[in-house]
């Protein structure tokens, strides 16, 4: 039944001029709160780009705090920006991504520490 009325709506959504289609989703997304907002955004942006492109992302800011951990999240999604040829809007997206590679690193760092013996960080002295 759910189902149905799923594919329903997806139909007439499908069936809209594009202005409308527009309307309808600008209406649909005003409808929920911020932070529900948000998460709806960040699922679509899953879905619509391909898992693959997401994991070079995620890796290649892995590297980049990997290898200096001085630098700012937002900064890196900027870089990620032209580097990767991602849309513009995608900002707060790729930000909340950079933040979430720096706490992995920044966890992974605490638990192994041995790992990141040989990576020298901005601002450290050579012994």
């Amino acid at each position: 039944m759910e189902n149905e009325k799923v594919t329903e709506l997806v139909q007439s959504a499908v069936e809209l001029d594009e202005h409308s289609r527009r309307e309808f989703l600008e209406g649909f997304f005003n409808a929920f709160g911020e932070k529900e907002r948000f998460r709806l955004f960040q699922w679509v942006c899953y879905c619509l780009y391909p898992k693959t492109k997401w994991i070079k992302v995620e890796r290649w800011m892995e590297g980049q705090f990997r290898r200096d951990m001085n630098k700012v999240p937002i900064k890196v999604a900027a870089i990620c920006v032209s580097y990767f040829r991602i849309n513009a809007r995608m900002m707060p997206f790729l930000i909340k991504t950079a933040q979430r590679m720096k706490h992995r690193i920044r966890s992974r760092r605490r638990r192994h520490p041995e790992e990141f013996v040989d990576l020298k960080f901005k601002g450290q002295e050579e012994a």
